[in-house]
């Protein structure tokens, strides 16, 4: 089987970029509520057994038994109260450089025969504070963000594969739903229907975050001036980029720039 890496997330795992910030693994007979947040840090969570309803980005995402979902920083994230027995385990982590993670949103089906093992292995060493234990938990995590890569992808319908690839080489091009869905070989109502059952996500949102990730990146490696930056990473003007950058990043692009040690001056 072709192994497929995030070679960025291995980089920050193993170069100590990389904050547990909390971990759980527990039964309950209720699901409590969590209020509307945008999240500053990643969300990881498995499904073990159950059921779970969340909002990602104010879509609604019903998880039964063996789904995962993942909020990448800056998504919008809320949980409902729900009674009922639950079994899941849930990550929240902090890179301390940017990073936007390869999957987002509703993961369905991404709890194999050996996660389960993983997970209550990451809970034997999480509490312990040292350097060893440490290391142990960063390649526990590696290997199941991995895992959770693989499995998507094999299970990943083939059109929503060929689009999102398209937007990736077109990324600073007008991208438009009929030439997205020519080179698809699909209707657009039915490519737009099938990528948001497949994502959790609508095309523009996809595209978006991508766009926001790419100019973040150009930001890091040159000294564009922020106009430019938009312009390259395919926005029609800088005012609709500066709107879409903060909602998904927090902040606009120019107080990034400052905040953001890597990030060249204008």
């Amino acid at each position: 089987m072709k192994k497929l890496f995030d070679f960025k997330v291995i980089n920050m795992l193993f170069t100590n970029e990389i904050k547990f910030l909390r971990y759980n693994l527990s039964k309950k007979d209720v699901t409590m509520w969590l209020p509307p947040r945008k999240l500053p840090y990643m969300d990881l969570t498995y499904l073990l057994s159950g059921t779970m309803e969340y909002y990602y980005n104010d879509e609604r995402i019903r998880l039964q038994s063996g789904d995962a979902i993942l909020f990448p920083p800056g998504a919008k994230r809320q949980r409902t109260f729900e009674k009922g027995d639950v079994f899941y385990a849930s990550f929240n982590i902090q890179f301390s450089n940017d990073f936007t993670p390869t999957l987002s949103g509703y993961l369905p089906k991404s709890v194999t025969r050996n996660t389960l093992f993983f997970l209550e292995m990451f809970q034997k060493e999480y509490h312990s504070v040292s350097d060893v234990q440490y290391e142990q938990c960063v390649a526990l995590f590696s290997f199941l963000y991995h895992q959770l890569i693989e499995t998507h992808a094999l299970r990943q319908n083939p059109h929503i594969m060929k689009a999102k690839q398209y937007i990736e080489d077109h990324i600073a091009e007008k991208i438009t739903l009929e030439n997205l869905s020519a080179h698809i070989h699909l209707t657009p109502q039915y490519l737009s229907t099938l990528f948001r059952a497949e994502t959790g996500q609508t095309i523009i949102e996809f595209i978006n975050l991508r766009r926001v990730d790419f100019a973040k990146r150009l930001m890091v490696v040159y000294d564009f001036p922020l106009s430019e930056i938009a312009a390259r990473a395919g926005f029609s003007d800088y005012p609709n980029f500066s709107r879409i950058f903060k909602r998904i990043v927090g902040v606009s692009p120019m107080q990034y720039k400052k905040l953001n040690p890597n990030a060249k001056n204008i």
